[in-house]
């Protein structure tokens, strides 16, 4: 098959959604344009490769006639999001994403990393992280190897506080959260046969802004949605919904009625476009809704929100200079650093 037509056969598979444009030793680099950012696929009938790479962490998706697998993804650092990092010390990671910018993460990778195909993925929607994909999910070493690296090279860093919000494993929860994660975790066996993670982000839930009702996107922010359970022991509603997405059917649990009420929105934001998309769902069901982004990943995503989390802190957004480095002066502003000349 040549060049062009493999890209055309992307495209119609993915019915549009994937823009090949360069071919890596381990698949397809496409421009995501439901979510403006990059990803590495590969198409196939093949269903003992289709099971070999599902095992090494590829994704499998159905296209019109084949299987769209794409390629395991992990994050570096990301500065909106302090349980993503390989450090807990703030200005270590200032330190570690400034210098990945300064260098290039292909190059630190090239130098850094032996028999391991990785590459950076690059996006609009990804302003905060730092993000790279690779064959397998033996990449979810690799940032503590480049953190590793980093520090040899660097002079280091000062001390700054520690961010409150961290990740625990569920088994640490009270009864009333493990009863909640019972549940989820029941009904997407029975619906996705989808292994939700036993775990709960906690930290700052008792700082959110004050609502009504509160709604959380299920699946990305079902750590989230526990950890609110767990902090302030109320039980919000959990939304399956995914504006652009072919295969997501739209499901609510603990469902409560939106009518005249205060309607406060939580999810992973890269773009914001699902959380529009629900914001618009929830009004014309009566409710007042306001998006809260959960680190919040591009400019983008803030100019679509009401309130972020970023970092361990709720922001207004109206509060923020939303320029070309927002996230870093976001970050030395949350965690009480002293930023380098930008």
């Amino acid at each position: 098959m040549s060049h062009d037509s493999a890209k055309d056969e992307i495209r119609k598979e993915s019915l549009g959604s994937l823009e090949p444009f360069a071919d890596v030793e381990f698949g397809t680099v496409c421009r995501n344009n439901d979510h403006n950012m990059e990803d590495v696929v590969k198409l196939s009938t093949d269903h003992r490769e289709i099971r070999e790479r599902a095992k090494k962490g590829w994704r499998v998706y159905p296209g019109r006639s084949k299987y769209i697998l794409r390629a395991p993804e992990t994050t570096l650092v990301d500065l909106s999001d302090p349980t993503s990092n390989p450090s807990r010390n703030p200005a270590e990671v200032l330190g570690f994403f400034e210098f990945l910018e300064d260098n290039g993460v292909d190059d630190i990778l090239d130098e850094a990393i032996e028999d391991l195909k990785v590459r950076e993925l690059k996006g609009k929607t990804i302003e905060t992280e730092k993000r790279i994909v690779g064959e397998s999910n033996s990449i979810e070493e690799v940032p503590y190897q480049i953190f590793e690296y980093y520090k040899e090279a660097s002079d280091g860093h000062e001390s700054s506080r520690e961010p409150v919000l961290r990740t625990e494993s569920i088994e640490n929860a009270d009864p009333m959260t493990f009863d909640v994660y019972d549940e989820i975790r029941d009904f997407y066996d029975v619906v996705a046969d989808t292994s939700i993670p036993p775990c709960m982000t906690v930290g700052s839930w008792t700082g959110s802004p004050e609502a009504d009702v509160n709604v959380f996107v299920a699946k990305a922010a079902i750590p989230y949605f526990l950890g609110f359970v767990e902090e302030t022991g109320e039980k919000p509603v959990l939304w399956e919904y995914h504006k652009g997405s072919r295969d997501t059917k739209e499901v609510k649990m603990f469902e409560e009625p939106l009518r005249n009420r205060k309607v406060n929105i939580y999810d992973k934001s890269y773009s914001g476009e699902t959380l529009n998309g629900l914001a618009a769902e929830i009004e014309d069901e009566g409710g007042d809704s306001s998006i809260v982004a959960t680190f919040p990943k591009s400019s983008q995503a803030v100019d679509n929100a009401d309130y972020i989390l970023f970092g361990d802190t709720f922001y207004d957004t109206d509060s923020i200079e939303n320029d070309d480095n927002w996230h870093k002066e976001l970050y030395c502003e949350t965690f009480n650093l002293e930023p380098r000349e930008i």
